[in-house]
């Protein structure tokens, strides 16, 4: 499950009542309590919010495939990474960059199968001030989440990539930006993992 926010407090993800812009939820990826079959590629992982801001396939990247009964009893979407610009990829109109968005707030719950280079849950690249989360880096268990424009540009995640392990990494961003693409609030933001 992915939840996006703007501008709100970090509560549970159940719990977010405003400003919610993107739900993406593995268990429910048609966002209307029907699901796919079980093993099928998804090429739209619908928005659970009324917002309406979808995930669609990247061009020429790989569809993530739907399974049954893998968190708690939930379905979820599997993604693979095949290289380091081909696998399974989505992509949605929410643009998380500081410089269109300044407040965020990222839910990620996730469950590693097993650990491959540089596995992204989700990510922005704006060239300078990136706004991301690598649960499994370098080949490791361990991750990097991104949180402002200080050297060095974001911060370690320990045992974020065990895999079987589920886990929450939630990350508020204050990206109010003054002069350029890479110059915001010093200590502006925060990464919580599994609290």
């Amino acid at each position: 499950m992915i939840v996006v926010t703007e501008t709100c407090p970090p509560p549970t993800p159940g719990s977010v009542a405003s400003g919610l812009v993107l739900w993406l939820d593995g268990s429910d990826a048609n966002a209307d309590g029907t699901s796919p079959t079980d093993g099928n590629p998804v090429l739209i992982w619908k928005d659970r919010s009324i917002a309406g801001n979808d995930a669609t396939l990247h061009v020429g990247q790989n569809a993530p495939v739907f399974v049954t009964n893998q968190i708690n009893g939930k379905s979820v979407l599997r993604f693979s990474r095949v290289a380091d610009n081909l696998g399974s990829v989505l992509k949605t109109d929410v643009d998380i960059r500081p410089t269109i968005t300044e407040d965020v707030t990222v839910f990620t719950v996730y469950k590693h199968a097993s650990i491959g280079d540089n596995m992204a849950p989700w990510g922005s690249d704006d060239g300078n001030w990136d706004r991301f989360f690598i649960s499994a880096f370098s080949s490791t268990v361990d991750g990097v989440a991104s949180f402002g424009p200080a050297p060095p540009y974001y911060t370690p995640v320990v045992g974020s990539g065990v895999p079987g392990s589920i886990r929450l990494l939630t990350a508020v961003y204050d990206g109010k930006v003054l002069a350029g693409s890479n110059s915001g609030p010093v200590d502006g933001s925060s990464i919580y993992f599994n609290g």
